[in-house]
C-alpha cells in the first residue's frame, strides 16, 4: 500500500546520462550520477518549491543552496505566511532504493543540531512503510517526507 499527502514537486528532467561500459570510467561515472541526482534534486526544489496540491499553495524557497551534510544535502529558507522566515533541511534519498525510517531519523537528529531547523523534507521515489511513524517523532520539527514520482513530471507526496 503507498501512504501519500497533498504536496508535489514538480519539473524534473526525465533524461538521464548513462554510465558507460567502460570498467575504468564506471566507478567515476557512478559518482558523478549520484552527484547529479542530488543536484538535479536541489534545482528542481529550488526552481519550483513544494505544491501543496490539497490547498493549492506552494512554499517557495528564498534561497536553497547544497549543504555538505552527512544526511542533509541542502538547506533552504522560505517565508510564511505570517511573514517569519523559516529554515528548511532537504535529505534526498537514494536513487534506486527506498528511504529507510534510519534515515529519517538520522536526518532528523542532523536537523536538530546547531542552529537547527523549521522544517525537514526527505525526498524519495519510494519509502520503507515505517517512515510515516518515524517521521512523527520530532516534536518542533515538522518532518515532511517527500515522494518523488518518477514520470517526466516528478511529482514528490508526502507521508501520512
Amino acid at each position: 500500500m503507498r501512504v501519500s499527502g497533498p504536496f508535489t514537486v514538480e519539473s524534473l528532467s526525465p533524461h538521464r546520462v548513462l554510465a558507460t561500459d567502460d570498467p575504468a570510467t564506471s566507478f567515476r561515472e557512478d559518482a558523478l550520477n549520484t552527484q547529479d541526482f542530488t543536484q538535479m534534486i536541489i534545482e528542481n526544489l529550488k526552481t519550483s518549491g513544494v505544491q501543496n496540491t490539497i490547498k493549492n499553495q506552494r512554499l517557495k524557497f528564498d534561497s536553497l543552496e547544497p549543504f555538505a551534510g552527512t544526511w542533509i544535502h541542502a538547506v533552504g529558507e522560505y517565508t510564511e505566511k505570517d511573514g517569519k522566515p523559516r529554515r528548511a533541511a532537504i535529505s534526498i534519498g537514494p536513487e534506486l532504493r527506498t528511504v529507510s525510517p534510519e534515515q529519517v531519523k538520522e536526518a532528523a537528529k542532523e536537523s536538530v543540531l546547531g542552529v537547527g531547523f523549521d522544517l525537514l523534507i526527505v525526498c524519495g521515489f519510494a519509502f520503507d512503510p515505517h517512515v510515516s511513524e518515524e517521521a512523527k517523532r520530532y516534536g518542533k520539527l515538522t518532518v515532511l517526507p517527500t515522494r518523488m514520482n518518477p514520470v517526466a513530471h516528478h511529482n514528490f507526496h508526502p507521508l501520512r
